[in-house]
């Protein structure tokens, strides 16, 4: 599942009203969430909290922390992230237009990352 999002605070709320959204849009409800899915995230303060704690709560996700001081811990991640900037400079700066090359997104990126995983 990849649900790109522009926020423009990192804050918690911000940050995991967008993380709440996409699984909703993507599964409607916790109830329809598949069994085994996870949310990895890096250590920022948006994820390690209680709010974050809670939405996986009732998500059923199984939250886990990428690896501190181990670059390929989550390196998916990093490269998705960096592509996406990389897209969405192209298109702010009008370097790429739309026909360019096919890229589905909403909008940019915040330097937090987080992703959703299935095990």
């Amino acid at each position: 599942m990849l649900e790109l999002r522009v926020t423009k605070s990192q804050e918690s709320p911000a940050i995991l009203s967008a993380v709440g959204a996409a699984l909703f849009k993507t599964f409607g409800s916790p109830s329809d969430v598949p069994e085994g899915l996870g949310l990895r995230t890096d250590h920022g303060p948006q994820y390690t909290g209680g709010d974050c704690e809670e939405l996986c709560k009732r998500w059923g996700l199984d939250h886990t922390l990428a690896p501190v001081g181990r670059p390929t811990g989550n390196a998916v991640t990093e490269r998705l992230i960096r592509t996406m900037k990389e897209e969405a400079s192209g298109y702010a700066t009008g370097t790429r237009s739309p026909s360019s090359r096919p890229v589905s997104m909403r909008g940019g990126s915040s330097t937090t990352n987080s992703g959703l995983i299935s095990r």
